[in-house]
């Protein structure tokens, strides 16, 4: 892959932050909810025949297209804050590193759902696209949750000490 678009680096970071946060391994619970718990719903999804209509396909382009705009806001945000005293902390420092790698992540989810949901509808093999557009867009929402968690923690452990 082309060094100035290769996404591996965000890709190693935001899986490094699928573990326990005890024990800093992955345990059974992160590939459930990450891998098998998707992949299930995906496959459902797909097997019942309930594909992604045209309609769909342009709810999707412009949610997502909102939200990368909003991601990268939050990013520099989240980057400024990182250079204030109050988050000098290592665990608070990690926090701010794993969430902009969620957040990079989630980017990426974005502009793959998009591509795959306009595949959807248009090729011989619509019923893959239609199973990795559903398996992403579960993956992106658990993503979304993982975000909300750690800025939730990163925010309130920083109004706890004022």
């Amino acid at each position: 892959m082309a060094y100035k678009i290769d996404v591996r680096i965000i890709l190693k970071d935001h899986f490094k932050t699928l573990v326990n946060a005890k024990t800093k391994r992955p345990d059974f619970r992160d590939y459930f909810f990450f891998l098998v718990l998707p992949a299930s719903i995906s496959f459902l999804l797909v097997y019942n025949c309930l594909l992604i209509k045209d309609q769909f396909v342009s709810s999707i382009i412009g949610g997502l297209s909102i939200y990368v705009a909003l991601s990268l806001n939050f990013i520099v945000l989240l980057f400024e804050l990182s250079s204030k005293d109050r988050f000098k902390e290592p665990d608070e420092r990690g926090i701010i590193k794993q969430t902009v790698a969620n957040i990079s992540v989630s980017i990426f989810y974005s502009i793959l759902i998009i591509v795959f949901s306009l595949l959807s509808n248009y090729s011989i093999i619509s019923v893959y696209f239609n199973f990795l557009t559903y398996f992403l867009i579960i993956e992106f929402i658990l993503t979304l949750l993982m975000i909300l968690k750690r800025v939730y923690i990163l925010l309130s452990q920083q109004l706890d000490s004022m």
